[in-house]
């Protein structure tokens, strides 16, 4: 995240000339008896299709309940809901 002059903060994602410099930076780091274990950036598009995929299930997965409730109201009884 950055701030600017306003103080509000703005996203900064990350994009491939960034991914290719994190990995010829060549970062490590010791975990344990292990050490020099190197950070590897990858972005695969099965990833990212596979999280696209997974947040529309549940987003579907969500809506299923107050739908189905819904669908049994009497849509009278439902406005006074509203």
């Amino acid at each position: 995240m950055q701030g600017d002059s306003t103080g509000q903060r703005q996203i900064t994602f990350l994009q491939p000339q960034h991914l290719s410099a994190l990995n010829q930076a060549g970062i490590t780091y010791s975990f344990g008896q292990q050490s020099a274990i190197e950070l590897v950036a990858r972005l695969r598009v099965l990833d990212v299709a596979t999280v696209a995929a997974m947040v529309v299930g549940i987003g579907v997965l969500a809506t299923l309940q107050p739908a189905w409730k819904a669908s049994r109201m009497d849509p009278i009884q439902a406005l006074r809901h509203v």
